[in-house]
């Protein structure tokens, strides 16, 4: 009797850390992605140079906690600054806030060869922003990337939007496609994982009160065993 309430516990022990791991992992957020080849264009964006900017909003509000893109051609060290920046403008204004990020991390990516390129340049780029930057729903913010070790490193875009890019110089200019990048994390409400999490949890403590009154009632039966 005794093995049979330990196995449950274990059991039940189990399944309650596999929920929680896979309520754990981070959600795609936000996504802009080519569709097929990744022999795309691409903008300069490193320290010394231009920066990148491209705008986004979420559909509800989120913490980021990673983020991926996609450059062309890998350098030493892989050092990349990332800014988030709110704004009211759908376009880089000239001053603030842009020049205030309100999240800015560096940091050392980890990056992998594009298999969809044969030409070898194209590369996959991942960074984890650590606790994050919380961003509000429907509200229009812009995200940066520059490499800090390659001048002439770039950041990969379709030919359908647009994207920003400002000079050394301060001033700005509107450039053709959308830059490619992924944001990964947690919804700020935590309603998925409420709702992934409940009933196997439910299920899982009836299992034990199962066990458990199975054993009681068993040791009244039979009390020298």
């Amino acid at each position: 009797m005794n093995i049979r309430y330990l196995f449950i516990s274990y059991v039940a022990a189990t399944l309650i850390t596999v929920v929680s791991l896979g309520s754990a992992r981070a959600t795609v957020l936000y996504e802009q992605s080519p569709a097929g080849s990744h022999n795309t264009a691409a903008v300069q964006s490193s320290g010394g140079g231009n920066t990148a900017f491209d705008n986004f909003a979420l559909a509800d509000a989120a913490t980021v906690t990673s983020i991926s893109w996609i450059g062309r051609f890998s350098s030493p060290g892989n050092r990349f600054r990332v800014g988030f920046y709110e704004s009211d403008d759908q376009h880089i204004p000239l001053a603030a806030p842009l020049t205030a990020p309100i999240f800015e991390l560096t940091s050392i990516a980890t990056d992998t060869h594009n298999p969809l390129d044969p030409r070898g340049y194209s590369r996959h780029y991942t960074l984890d922003l650590g606790a994050g930057v919380s961003l509000e729903a429907d509200t229009n913010y812009f995200v940066s990337i520059q490499n800090l070790d390659f001048f002439y490193w770039q950041w990969q875009l379709d030919n359908i939007g647009f994207a920003y890019v400002r000079r050394p110089d301060g001033s700005d200019v509107l450039t053709s496609g959308s830059l490619f990048f992924t944001l990964e994390g947690e919804l700020n409400s935590g309603e998925p994982t409420v709702a992934l999490a409940g009933p196997p949890a439910a299920a899982i403590l009836a299992l034990g009160l199962i066990g458990i009154s199975t054993t009681r009632r068993r040791r009244n039966r039979h009390p020298n065993q």
